[in-house]
């Protein structure tokens, strides 16, 4: 009894990152979550939404432990619901985009929608989701994404395509002109508000995500984001659709598998590795102990504890992430990567495309989430629209150490093989169609040089075409 209760201080104190001792391990098919026969089972038509939510809670409220089972065949996620903009939540587990997200006072689109996550679990661990030899979960047609007008009268909603900016010229007498332009969610144009332009924003949400989880796999299962039968509208900024349509999102969540996982056709990106920039004062290690997770060796001198890159040392292995409207992969967070034997082709060019438009984009946030040691071995990254793999340092400072080792990177109609811009990049047997621009230089006026940043190619080859292509740029 004297344990028992230790077990029950143990978790008060320290809420869901209290791993529960002895906890025992549970195996749960869909179907067990069925709603009244309408849910749950693959190839029925049916839209399983509810069944995925309700899976997640049982597994919720047990800290995960155990397998979801989904059989061979194809399940249906997505739930939307047209809002006004003062409307209330649906309740628990919707939400209401907002673009971009910051001040209310600030111009932005409220939402068109309010979409309900899909499969979320939260401080989580040692939890599978393990699906068959044919196992596809797919985004149910007409799903609003991007920017649309909606009439406040009748209901009506039409895309924001090819709608056009109002400038004011005189506010008192209220005189306009129209430029040819489409506005977007960035634009201060949609001001001031007597001009009462009704532009609005559907996001669709996350598949899968895993938040400050630990021993997470996702195994064996056909992501599909079925872009091709979403409504889409206008752009949400300039620089394309940068909101919510992804396959799965690794949020500061660590030891996670995602194994023989096809991600395709998301508005957004099929896969995500992200995190906070972690301001605490406590180190994060401590401040989350369900995560097993270290810091890097490299920065034992930081005085500032809570500024250690923290390791959290994921894998990726054998899967594929094509046609995605963003990136196949964006690793914003997260240090400690494996990934081996993974194709991440066409992303950023189909029928939408958002920039980066790359088959890999690092760029991490700093802080102990710094982007740091991955290891990429036997991996292809083909035809994407800017970049195949696209590495950016700017705002993430101490992005360090990718290896890449028998990968091919061919690159798109409009863009490059490779931006190696941050340090300690390496490439070992290589093969590169393209331009490679945007390379690593160590400042020559910030001293000592350290050899270890250096950009390295070794019996790596370049070429200008193949046989069927050519990869020269304008």
């Amino acid at each position: 009894m004297a344990n028992a209760k230790t077990v029950i201080t143990l978790s008060a104190l320290l809420g869901p990152w209290f791993q529960v001792a002895g906890q025992q391990m549970v195996d749960k098919y869909l179907w067990e979550f069925d709603t009244l026969g309408v849910g749950g089972h693959p190839n029925d038509a049916f839209n399983d939404h509810q069944a995925f939510v309700d899976a997640a809670a049982f597994f919720q409220a047990r800290h995960g432990y155990g397998t979801l089972i989904l059989e061979d065949g194809e399940y249906i996620m997505g739930v939307q619901q047209l809002r006004n903009v003062n409307d209330p939540s649906p309740g628990p587990g919707w939400d209401d985009f907002r673009y971009p997200t910051g001040a209310l006072s600030a111009p932005n689109c409220k939402s068109l929608v309010a979409s309900q996550n899909g499969f979320l679990l939260d401080s989580c661990f040692n939890f599978t989701i393990q699906g068959g030899t044919n196992t596809s979960v797919r985004y149910r047609d007409c799903l609003y994404y991007g920017t649309f007008l909606r009439d406040s009268i009748t209901g009506e909603v039409s895309s924001a395509v090819g709608v056009t900016d109002t400038i004011v010229l005189d506010t008192l007498q209220q005189d306009t002109i129209e430029v040819q332009r489409c506005m977007t969610c960035l634009d201060s144009l949609i001001l001031p508000q007597w001009l009462n332009i009704p532009l609005r924003h559907a996001a669709v949400g996350t598949m899968f995500t895993f938040t400050y989880c630990d021993s997470v796999a996702v195994r064996n299962v056909e992501l599909n984001g079925n872009i091709d039968a979403a409504i889409l509208g206008g752009k949400a900024a300039f620089d394309g659709m940068q909101t919510a349509y992804d396959g799965v999102n690794l949020w500061a969540s660590s030891r996670c598998l995602i194994e023989n996982v096809h991600a395709h056709h998301f508005g957004r990106d099929g896969l995500m590795l992200a995190g906070d920039i972690y301001t605490d004062s406590v180190p994060f290690a401590d401040a989350y102990p369900g995560l097993q997770v270290s810091t890097d060796t490299a920065d034992n001198n930081d005085t500032i504890l809570t500024n250690r890159t923290v390791l959290f040392d994921n894998q990726v292995l054998g899967s594929q992430f094509h046609w995605n409207g963003r990136q196949g992969f964006s690793w914003t967070g997260l240090a400690g990567l494996t990934m081996s034997d993974c194709e991440l082709n066409y992303n950023g060019a189909g029928r939408l495309s958002s920039s980066p438009g790359s088959g890999m984009d690092i760029e991490g946030i700093g802080g102990p989430m710094r982007v740091r040691h991955g290891v990429f071995t036997d991996c292809r990254y083909l035809h994407n629209q800017n970049g195949g793999v696209v590495s950016s340092d700017a705002a993430c400072l101490g992005q360090q150490h990718f290896t890449f080792t028998n990968c091919t990177l061919k690159a798109g109609s409009e863009g490059s093989a490779l931006w190696p811009t941050s340090r300690g990049m390496r490439f070992y047997g290589c093969q590169i169609y393209g331009q490679v621009e945007h390379l690593f230089e160590q400042a020559e006026d910030l001293p000592p040089r350290n050899p270890d940043f250096n950009l390295m190619f070794h019996n790596t080859n370049f070429y200008e075409e193949d046989g069927q292509w050519s990869y020269l740029g304008d």
